[in-house]
């Protein structure tokens, strides 16, 4: 499954979609955790790594309060320098707001 976020520019990035711990992929760049239902998609916060797969899991420091709000969803974006994946994670936060960040 694939998801759609746009910054400020209105360009538009399309995230892999997980719901499943076991299927994120051992690569990095921006993610997003993420409640999804009838109301759509609402970002709860944005972040960056450099592998997927080793940086989200129950340990995370925002895990449990994802969790607590609703998080179903993990989107990823692939993303190979820091500086794209730090720039793109401020333009994300000031567009939408995630409340954990």
């Amino acid at each position: 499954m694939i998801s759609k976020w746009c910054l400020a520019d209105n360009e538009g990035f399309c995230f892999d979609v997980h719901e499943d711990l076991a299927t994120l992929p051992d690569y990095g760049g921006v993610y997003l955790f993420v409640t999804a239902g009838g109301d759509g998609e609402k970002p709860l916060f944005a972040g960056y790594c450099d592998n997927f797969r080793a940086a989200i899991n129950d340990g995370h420091p925002r895990w449990a309060d994802g969790l607590e709000m609703g998080m179903n969803q993990i989107h990823v974006l692939a993303m190979s320098y820091d500086h794209y994946r730090d720039k793109f994670t401020r333009e994300f936060v000031a567009r939408y707001r995630p409340p954990l960040n």
